[in-house]
């Protein structure tokens, strides 16, 4: 099911907050669509696997960088 933006409207009146846990790692990886009648897109590598481990870690409402992604990043923020 596919949202509208007018459709998210109704989330203003929510009082309870969400809070995310994230990770991000940068590495290889390889996409490609499995299956041919209800094709399903998957995602797989060794950055997949490090950043489902960082999300693992990672405390609501944070967001955990691999050590690859922080040197590529230094300086940004």
């Amino acid at each position: 099911m596919q949202l509208e933006f007018d459709d998210l409207a109704c989330l203003d009146d929510v009082d309870e907050r969400v809070l995310l846990r994230v990770g991000v790692a940068t590495g290889n990886a390889v996409g490609g669509l499995i299956g041919a009648k209800m094709g399903k897109y998957c995602l797989l590598g060794d950055a997949v696997e490090k950043s489902v481990q960082l999300c693992r870690t990672a405390q609501p409402g944070t967001v955990n960088v691999g050590p690859e992604t922080q040197k590529l990043m230094d300086g940004l923020f």
